[in-house]
């Protein structure tokens, strides 16, 4: 009898000890306690710190819901009041007080109590109110402090920042000289000097592939090289540049250590990729890599567009950023630039490259966002004849000064991709060539 009562006991601590543990470990109820009659010594013990634990956790729960939510209305100097919580109590409450609360919460805690969960429309529909919310505590894009700004801006794209840069001066000021900073820091990544912006503009000279794509779309990638492009008969002047004012080394391919350091040149594997020679360089301090690609033509960017797809057709000018396709771009999608029946083993590589990285290739503008369009006349149609200095085109200029003119080397430069198929429900194949047409600079 005595032996059955002590198992009863044992199994009602068991079941109680294992409720209260699923309630407020994993199903999220609080405020659960274990209830056990009769029960004395260790097993007291154990039920009352089980209740314990139960008891602090939603309590600091509830404290930092409270914190959070006081975070949200501008009052940082609110703590966690939560009498026991040990370490974890410690931790939150000085993250959330004192030097440490910008630091700490930037991209956690107040980005999402200020403005929800961070989707660029939002930021964008909550700048362009200039309405004075009813409720003082109301959280907007103008409540934020300037580090909010800056950490939430870090995150978008620049054809995002574009639209937040039209909703204001102030936010056109902000998205201005935070662009600068994106190339201030993609040089010095490289460890290159601002003077060579001065050598781009004498020698039309341009920085394209992966790298103008990370400064465009932060945190999509991660690149291993820099390439810059220059004219045919260019590549002395960028030699004798690189040997006079870096400590960039002259290199072969072999000893880079990137197997695809030529991948971003290839097309489809049988057109013309516009480039002439190539030629790599490795830092002498740092090992970063730079590229020197001299293409076939005087205007280097006619290369840009002979690329394998549109999410790379990105180009950065001695003061301006071109992108061709932004709006692809930003959704992380593009259109592969071929019209071969078969890719190459080389460009199917390097849409992996990307596609490891989150790009997605289409084979027709209306994959994208059921995008149906008239053919020719949609910007974002293959077959459309475009222009660098269309409306479609995103040229921004990040050198400071108010009415600053994105400098290209040649705005009336046209072309078409090449295409496998028509723009029908059916997808025909109907394979075209692309072009690349240079204008008249004169």
């Amino acid at each position: 009898m005595i032996v059955n009562s002590m198992v009863a006991q044992l199994n009602t601590i068991a079941n109680e000890v294992t409720r209260v543990s699923l309630e407020v470990g994993t199903q999220g109820i609080f405020g659960g306690q274990a209830t056990v009659g009769g029960v004395q010594g260790m097993w007291k013990v154990l039920t009352d710190n089980v209740n314990l634990m139960a008891m602090n956790l939603t309590n600091q729960v509830r404290s930092i819901a409270q914190v959070t939510t006081a975070v949200a209305g501008g009052h940082s100097t609110k703590k966690i009041t939560a009498e026991e919580g040990g370490g974890f109590k410690i931790g939150m409450t000085e993250s959330l007080s004192g030097p440490s609360l910008r630091a700490a919460c930037l991209r956690g805690i107040l980005t999402e109590s200020y403005l929800g969960p961070l989707n660029p429309t939002t930021i964008i529909m909550s700048s362009m109110s200039s309405v004075v919310p009813n409720n003082p505590h109301e959280p907007s894009w103008h409540s934020c402090p300037a580090e909010i700004h800056q950490a939430v801006i870090s995150f978008l794209s620049v054809s995002q920042l574009m639209l937040l840069a039209n909703t204001s001066r102030y936010n056109h000021a902000v998205v201005k000289q935070h662009i600068h900073g994106r190339v201030v820091d993609l040089l010095s990544g490289w460890t290159l000097p601002w003077a060579i912006l001065d050598f781009m503009k004498e020698h039309d000279m341009i920085f394209s592939s992966s790298a103008i794509l990370a400064l465009l779309e932060p945190d999509c990638l991660t690149p291993n090289d820099l390439d810059a492009y220059v004219p045919l008969g260019g590549l002395s002047a960028a030699h004798s540049y690189l040997c006079d004012r870096t400590a960039y080394v002259q290199t072969q391919k072999q000893q880079v250590g990137l197997v695809d350091a030529t991948d971003g040149y290839v097309s489809d594997g049988t057109a013309d990729t516009g480039v002439n020679n190539v030629v790599f360089y490795r830092h002498s301090v740092t090992n970063t890599v730079l590229n020197i690609i001299e293409t076939s033509h005087s205007d280097p960017t006619v290369a840009i567009f002979k690329f394998h797809s549109t999410f790379v057709m990105n180009s950065m000018t001695s003061n301006a950023l071109v992108s061709a396709y932004p709006k692809m771009t930003a959704d992380h999608v593009g259109l592969v630039n071929t019209a071969s029946p078969k890719l190459s083993f080389q460009m199917v590589r390097c849409l992996l490259k990307y596609g490891i990285r989150g790009f997605e290739t289409l084979e027709r503008a209306c994959n994208w966002q059921n995008a149906d369009h008239d053919c020719r006349s949609y910007a974002y149609c293959a077959r459309c004849r475009r222009t660098v200095g269309d409306r479609t085109t995103m040229r921004v200029a990040f050198m400071p000064g108010i009415g600053t003119t994105a400098e290209v080397i040649d705005a009336q430069l046209s072309w078409t991709l090449a295409s496998r198929y028509d723009c029908t429900s059916e997808k025909n194949i109907d394979a075209e060539q692309g072009y690349v047409t240079p204008g008249d600079r004169a």
